[in-house]
């Protein structure tokens, strides 16, 4: 009897605790919302997306490094480095400043405060995989920069961050905000043009850091193949 007392008493004692945690922290019944807002919306197939392209940015930077006969780890270093720069401003800019979306404002509208908290919860790891692109890129450049002549090293890690910050314009522009249509770069009316204009500005970024260093690792490698062996 007392075991059957115990186990009708214990659903009641809980039922109460969350009844006064709920009375004590009014924020709390709404993270419990937004915590199942999240989960019955398929967060893996979200978490997926977001990897694919984070992992297509790596790829990019992985060929790009490969095609340098020299100073590919600097190169592809400074890639990383500015894709994780190029996330950062994207996310502290347009999601959190300017406000004009958030990771699923295209899939989840933020039209009361469980929605948005749900939109903020993705920023979080979006901002995650910025900031980790950021470590890993400093991390290669600080490594392997001392090993690149100094008139080579501002060119290359200058030109690589701007191209890397490219690449994760085109990337995201693509995939996020085209394909899959997480969200819109300013949605609206005009969320085409602005969304090819994001576009458009990745794609200059691009030539723009391939115009600062390519040319200087090309005259480079000519530069060591014209010089005379040592025995």
């Amino acid at each position: 009897m007392a075991g059957i007392g115990t186990r009708a008493l214990l659903p009641a004692v809980g039922a109460a605790f969350l009844s006064s945690v709920a009375t004590a922290c009014p924020n709390c019944a709404t993270s419990r919302e937004v915590w199942s807002e999240i989960a019955g919306r398929s967060p893996g197939n979200t978490l997926g997306l977001l990897t694919f392209a984070f992992c297509v940015v790596i790829a990019l930077i992985v060929f790009s490094a490969r095609m340098m006969h020299l100073f590919r780890w600097v190169f592809g270093g400074a890639l990383l480095l500015g894709a994780g720069l190029g996330a950062s401003i994207d996310g502290i800019v347009l999601h959190q400043i300017l406000q004009w979306h958030g990771m699923l404002t295209g899939v989840i509208v933020p039209v009361d405060l469980v929605s948005s908290k749900v939109n903020m919860f993705w920023d979080g790891v979006f901002h995650l995989y910025s900031w980790l692109a950021i470590v890993v890129g400093a991390a290669i450049v600080a490594n392997h920069i001392p090993r690149a002549d100094a008139h080579v090293r501002t060119r290359v890690l200058v030109g690589g961050a701007i191209a890397g910050w490219g690449f994760f314009n085109l990337v995201e522009g693509l995939i996020d905000h085209q394909i899959v249509q997480l969200h819109h770069v300013h949605p609206g009316a005009d969320e085409l043009a602005w969304d090819l204009g994001f576009l458009a500005l990745g794609a200059l970024l691009v030539a723009g850091g391939a115009a600062v260093a390519v040319p200087v690792l090309r005259s480079d490698v000519r530069d060591r193949q014209q010089r005379p062996s040592r025995i």
